[in-house]
C-alpha cells in the first residue's frame, strides 16, 4: 500500500509539472485576497452578498504538494461569483494582478476540470493511507495481549487521570466488556512493574523500620505494600 501511494503521488506531480495558465490565474488572485485582512474582509463581504453557502476558507498551495493544489482549486471554485463581485468593487485588483491575470469563465471551467480529475488521486491516497493506517493501528493497538501498555502508566499515574479515568475512556471506546477487559490488564501490567522494582528496594527495606506503609489495590483483594520514604532515600542516596 505505501508503494502504491508512492507511485500516485508521482503520476500526479509528473502531470502538474506543466501547470496551466488558468490554474496560475487562481493562484495568484488566492494570493492577493488571503495577503491582507481587509481583502479578506472585503471578500468574505462579497461571499455574504452572492449567498455562498460554503464554509470552506480559501487556501494557498505548496509547489511540492500536488494535493493542496487540489484542495486549493476545489475550495476557490466554490466561489467564482465572490470573486467576480471583488472585482468589480476593488479596482486595484485587476490593476495589480494585470488585465491578463484575473480568472475569466474559461479560466474557472478549466480549474473545475482539473479539480474534478485531482479530486480522484485525492480520494485514492486518502483510501490508500486510511487502509495503511488502520493496518499499523491494529498492529500496535488493536490486540491488548500484544500491545505496548507503557503508555498507559503515564496516565495512571498522573494526579488529573488515575485509575478511574482510564476505565472510564477504556469502555467509552471499546465497550464494556472489552474496556473492563483492557483496563485489568493494564492495571496488572503496572502492577508486575511495580512488584519488580520493589524487589530490587525489599532488602533495604527491611532492614529499616521507620517506613510508611501505603497499599495498592490489585483489585482482587489483595494488596501491596509500598515503602516511598525508603524507596526515594535508596533512590537519591547518590
Amino acid at each position: 500500500m505505501r508503494c502504491m501511494a508512492h507511485i500516485v503521488n508521482l503520476v500526479v506531480m509528473d502531470g502538474l509539472k506543466d501547470v496551466g495558465e488558468s490554474v496560475l490565474k487562481v493562484r495568484n488572485t488566492v494570493r492577493y485576497i488571503r495577503s491582507s485582512s481587509a481583502r479578506l474582509k472585503k471578500f468574505k463581504e462579497c461571499v455574504e452578498y452572492e449567498k455562498i453557502k460554503s464554509k470552506s476558507s480559501l487556501c494557498l498551495d505548496a509547489s511540492t504538494r500536488w494535493n493542496s493544489t487540489y484542495l486549493m482549486l476545489n475550495t476557490s471554485q466554490k466561489y467564482e461569483r465572490a470573486f467576480e463581485r471583488y472585482e468589480s468593487r476593488e479596482p486595484m485588483f485587476r490593476l495589480e494582478l494585470g488585465e491578463n491575470g484575473v480568472p475569466n469563465f474559461y479560466d474557472w471551467s478549466e480549474c473545475r476540470k482539473m479539480a474534478e480529475m485531482l479530486s480522484h488521486f485525492y480520494e485514492l491516497t486518502l483510501h490508500i493511507s486510511g487502509s495503511r493506517m488502520k493496518k499499523n493501528f491494529d498492529k500496535y493497538w488493536g490486540d491488548i495481549d500484544k500491545m505496548n501498555k507503557l503508555i498507559y502508566f503515564a496516565t495512571i499515574l498522573d494526579p488529573h487521570d488515575k485509575f478511574e479515568y482510564m476505565r472510564l475512556q477504556f469502555c467509552k471506546m471499546h465497550g464494556e466488556e472489552k474496556g473492563e477487559q483492557l483496563f485489568q490488564k493494564v492495571k496488572s501490567s503496572l502492577i508486575d512493574l511495580f512488584n519488580e522494582y520493589n524487589k530490587i528496594y525489599q532488602t533495604d527495606c527491611e532492614q529499616t523500620s521507620d517506613n510508611t506503609n501505603s497499599q495498592l489495590s490489585s483489585g482482587s483483594g489483595s494488596t501491596i505494600n509500598l515503602k516511598p520514604k525508603l524507596y526515594l532515600k535508596h533512590h537519591y542516596k547518590k
